[in-house]
């Protein structure tokens, strides 16, 4: 004998959603500024920027914000407009083949920040 099917109400998934960890949830937030430089708001989002002009995005030396160590970023080039990530003054960012700025190679391109240490940062993801 078939056990009779059920179908649960949106109501009765909150529960089951809610359950898993935030740290694996992120906000979305969309911009469409073309100078942008990370702060405190932005913490576990994802940023898309969605300008047709060239955008460029700094990462802040600790003496103007200090991310926790481990800190990422999340960044997404959903406009047609070049986004430059550039670490302030002090600040190092590395990556495979890559030392200081970095553009995401195009629409739709997304790349990864993480925090190592003190105004060291590693930038992964469809960079150049």
């Amino acid at each position: 004998m078939a056990k009779p099917s059920y179908v649960w109400t949106g109501t009765e998934w909150l529960p089951v959603a809610s359950a898993f960890p935030t740290a694996h949830q992120r906000i979305v937030s969309s911009s469409a500024s073309t100078a942008y430089t990370l702060g405190v708001n932005d913490t576990g989002k994802a940023l898309e920027f969605t300008s047709s002009s060239a955008v460029t995005i700094t990462i802040p030396k600790d003496a103007d914000y200090e991310f926790v160590v481990g800190q990422t970023f999340l960044i997404i080039q959903k406009g047609s407009g070049t986004v430059t990530i550039s670490p302030d003054t002090g600040v190092t960012l590395s990556g495979y083949s890559i030392s200081g700025s970095v553009d995401i190679q195009g629409q739709y391109g997304v790349a990864t920040l993480i925090k190592l240490s003190n105004d060291n940062w590693l930038v992964y993801g469809n960079v150049a």
